[in-house]
């Protein structure tokens, strides 16, 4: 969405709502009232303080009747031509608001207006019933001016056309009101959600000008929403004599309007989810971190009986509750004292400790045999018996000649190779998981360490659209270590005669985060 400047203003998403306090007509033709409605509006902070500039002649026929709702026994020629502003007012109220610092703008109803108006108003005002007045829509986009349009009585057809008329002219410095042509409009006719509608159909600024007698629903539901501008009518009292005074607001409630509609912007705030600075103190005291439940000794096994999760005071942090599982098994590193908050040193190894990877040589050989000969791994394998050497060397031969296969040797923090992960990539695109480590490494975290970032390298090198790995239920570590990469249960196979649980990680989702 363009953002349009008037007078120095950005109006747009990201900038301070622009505030227009609509005094209108209420000025009932006093040159000092009409000032006396400027100067409320620049004490209440609006933006800008708007009229209307029009004459009946340009309006109605004089023989166009009554209107029903104003409810005044009068025609409707005679009822406006008493509400005409004196062309000749206008230089003097625009200086009048230049001295209070606030912007001058009108409502122009027809071309001369336009034309009178045009060296004192930084921007013009279409009201709603003259949207669908083309030659006046063209006439003021020509002004090469910033416009705002109402759009109360409108469909949204007869918005585009305004529109598209509009921007024929080569101006694009429009923005759009959301409007309800009642006076008071009741609150379930405002349709505020419809300024989304127009920010989003015509990519221009768009807001809310609301007639509704409520201080504050409207413009506040508008602003909450994302409206650009909001527009309200204002008087110096719902007493005087006239047809907009009784709906409009008075001045304490344009105040609390303005300051309200303020307060809601600095409540909305940037919508990036973050910690808030006045969050720190309590961030600290009351998150949660894993502490120790009693004392415990150098070389003892953490467990649900001696690690628990509490709130930290001003204890300070230990590690973070979501380590919980990870630290159950490992042994103390040192002394721990009851009630006090367990932290990576205080382990017998990183919680997750440092691992890379390269893809398997022919040096690895016999290194690949040993782990996948290991009593427990072989115990766990869908095959239990042990693997001679010369059929070890034959697999991994037709191994390392497969395109679809790839192995890599997992290495800790020293280099030292410590296990292996291996794929077998099938031609729809799965990719079948298996991983074995050294016996001395195993419930250190270096399973779900060295999946993840196998299955994050793999997904560079060549087309997956899923990982899958079989584990034997009673497999506890690998499930776990699996289910920690981010894999989920898919169901039970029979493979060799064996049950076997499968889980998938399907690449559409990404591979979680490792801390």
């Amino acid at each position: 969405m363009r953002e349009v400047s008037v007078s120095g203003r950005s109006i747009g998403d990201g900038r301070p709502c622009f505030i227009i306090a609509e005094a209108g007509s209420n000025h009932n033709g006093s040159l000092e009232q009409a000032k006396r409605l400027i100067d409320v509006a620049a004490d209440a902070g609006a933006d800008a303080v708007k009229f209307q500039v029009f004459r009946a002649a340009r309006l109605y026929p004089q023989s166009a009747g009554m209107s029903d709702y104003l409810k005044i026994s009068k025609p409707i020629y005679e009822i406006i031509a008493g509400m005409e502003m004196p062309y000749a007012w206008i230089p003097e109220l625009a200086d009048y608001c230049e001295g209070r610092e606030i912007l001058f703008l009108a409502s122009a109803f027809d071309e001369e207006s336009v034309d009178i108006l045009e060296p004192y108003v930084p921007a013009f005002k279409i009201a709603s019933y003259e949207m669908t007045h083309l030659p006046l829509v063209r006439h003021v986009a020509k002004k090469k001016k910033p416009v705002i349009i109402s759009t109360a009585t409108a469909d949204i057809g007869e918005v585009r056309e305004a529109v598209e008329e509009f921007r024929s002219t080569g101006n694009d410095q429009l923005m759009l009101m959301q409007s309800t042509a009642s006076y008071p409009a009741p609150l379930e006719s405002l349709n505020v959600r419809a300024v989304q509608t127009l920010k989003r159909a015509f990519g221009v600024p768009a807001g809310l000008s609301d007639h509704s007698r409520d201080p504050l629903v409207g413009p506040l539901s508008a602003v909450a929403l994302g409206a650009n501008l909001v527009e309200k009518h204002f008087t110096l009292n719902n007493e005087l004599p006239g047809p907009d005074h009784r709906f409009a607001l008075e001045p304490d409630e344009l105040r609390l309007m303005v300051r309200k509609v303020r307060e809601v912007e600095r409540a909305l705030g940037m919508g990036e989810k973050a910690v808030q600075e006045v969050e720190a103190e309590l961030r600290a005291f009351a998150r949660r971190s894993l502490f120790a439940a009693r004392d415990i000794a150098a070389g003892e096994t953490l467990t649900q009986e001696n690690v628990v999760v509490l709130r930290r005071g001003k204890l300070g942090a230990g590690l973070s509750p979501k380590h919980y599982e990870c630290v159950l098994g490992r042994r103390a590193s040192r002394r721990i004292l009851k009630d006090s908050p367990i932290r990576e040193a205080d382990l017998d190894f990183p919680l997750l400790p440092a691992v890379t990877l390269r893809r398997a040589a022919e040096k690895d050989q016999r290194l690949l045999w040993e782990w996948r000969n290991e009593p427990e791994v072989r115990a766990q394998s869908f095959e239990s018996g042990p693997i001679p050497w010369e059929r070890h060397v034959d697999w991994f031969r037709a191994k390392f000649r497969d395109p679809n296969c790839f192995v890599y040797v997992v290495l800790n923090g020293q280099e030292e190779p410590i296990g292996q992960v291996r794929f077998d990539v099938r031609l729809d695109g799965t990719a079948e998981v298996s991983v074995s480590l050294a016996k001395e490494q195993r419930g250190r975290g270096y399973g779900r360490v060295a999946i993840q970032r196998a299955c994050a390298d793999l997904i560079h090198t060549v087309p997956v659209a899923q990982f899958v790995a079989h584990v034997r239920p009673e497999n506890v570590a690998s499930m776990r270590a699996f289910g920690k990469a981010g894999f989920v249960e898919q169901g039970n196979e029979v493979i060799k005669g064996c049950q076997a649980l499968r889980m998938l990680l399907r690449v559409t989702s990404p591979v979680p985060d490792e801390g």
